[in-house]
């Protein structure tokens, strides 16, 4: 997991909506695969791990809405 929160860039993005971006990865050294989310406006960069499956499972994406805020602050 060291690898996404360093460079939360680093899988192929999957889906995006305004500044959310649902991201897929092969984690090195393992037979898995992460889809994660990164909020880029969120000041602690966290990086959500949404589905970890073996590489070998085939599902469909994630809802990316899931996690896209519906009710945005004004500041």
């Amino acid at each position: 997991m060291e690898l996404l929160l360093a460079y939360p860039s680093a899988g192929a993005v999957v889906a995006r909506e305004d500044e959310v971006v649902l991201r897929k990865v092969v984690l090195p050294s393992t037979p898995y695969v992460a889809w994660y989310v990164y909020d880029a406006r969120r000041g602690e960069r966290d990086v959500w791990i949404v589905r970890l499956l073996h590489a070998s499972q085939k599902r469909p994406a994630p809802d990316i809405s899931r996690w896209v805020p519906t009710v945005r602050s004004h500041h």
